[in-house]
This record gives structure tokens, C-alpha cells and sequence, in this order.
């Protein structure tokens, strides 16, 4: 099995996604398949964050 190459996120491209994140409309399994990431790169999943 290969590997894509690593994709760097810009910071500007994180901020839209966690602002959508914080913004509780969607949950965070659709974020994730609207801005094309996996759900455990949010690090709110783990609930460890109040």
C-alpha cells in the first residue's frame, strides 16, 4: 500500500475549519467530508478539550 504525499494545510485554511468547527452547525464527520480531512485532525474528537 502507498501513502500520498503529507498535505500542508495553510493557516488561513485551518482557521476556516476550525471557526466551522466552533460553530456547531455540522458535525465534525461532515466538516471533515466538506473540507476534505479526517475527522481525528479536528482534536476535538478526543473530548479531552472543554
Amino acid at each position: 500500500m502507498t501513502r500520498g504525499p503529507r498535505r500542508n494545510h495553510s493557516l488561513a485554511f485551518k482557521a476556516n475549519v476550525a471557526l466551522a468547527a466552533l460553530k456547531g452547525k455540522q458535525t465534525l464527520a461532515e466538516l471533515a467530508q466538506i473540507y476534505d480531512v479526517h475527522p481525528q485532525g479536528f482534536g476535538l474528537a478526543g473530548g479531552h478539550h472543554a
